[in-house]
């Protein structure tokens, strides 16, 4: 007996031939630009293509509330959503990865407090930070462990050397 596998067939949604019933409106003026949906036929499914997701793993998201306060906790939480490329950079809006000044002004910290915050992270394993130069200048920059969150599929292999999956093995021992 021969097996077929059959294809799946996904048809893209063009925004400006949907209509809101309830408004009137056309779902392109209710979508954001960055935004794509997909229709998968013979299914009652779709497929929503965006680069404002932020994936959370939940094991990790648990290890957090078991090891972190509620304040640390929605501070990883904001800075999932700043993310930016394959390393997991924390960035401004501009795609200019956060400077110290710049993540404690957005995350409305003391330079102390983020400071604190910082090292707290930094011992869980959450956050790491690397200096380097990529303007000319040196720089200390952030990364979050993409075992916490990532907004990318794939990941940079040398964070391998800065980050391990904190729900396998626990926190540094000092």
């Amino acid at each position: 007996m021969q097996t077929t596998k059959k294809r799946k067939i996904i048809t893209t949604v063009d925004p400006l031939n949907y209509v809101n019933s309830e408004t009137g409106e056309l779902l392109s003026s209710e979508m954001k630009d960055n935004i794509t949906i997909s229709l998968k036929k013979g299914t009652d499914q779709f497929i929503i293509n965006s680069d404002e997701y932020v994936t959370f793993s939940s094991d990790a998201m648990i290890y957090l509330t078991e090891t972190l306060s509620n304040v640390d906790i929605a501070r990883v939480f904001k800075i999932g959503n700043m993310l930016k490329g394959d390393c997991c950079v924390v960035s401004q809006a501009n795609n200019h990865p956060h400077t110290s000044e710049t993540l404690a002004i957005t995350l409305d910290m003391s330079r102390d407090e983020f400071y604190r915050m910082v090292r707290r992270l930094f011992k869980k394993n959450v956050l790491a930070y690397c200096v380097c130069a990529p303007s000319g200048y040196v720089q200390k920059i952030y990364m979050l462990n993409p075992y916490v969150a990532r907004k990318r599929k794939t990941i940079n292999c040398e964070l391998s050397y800065f980050f391990r999956d904190i729900t396998k093995d626990g926190e540094i021992k000092e």
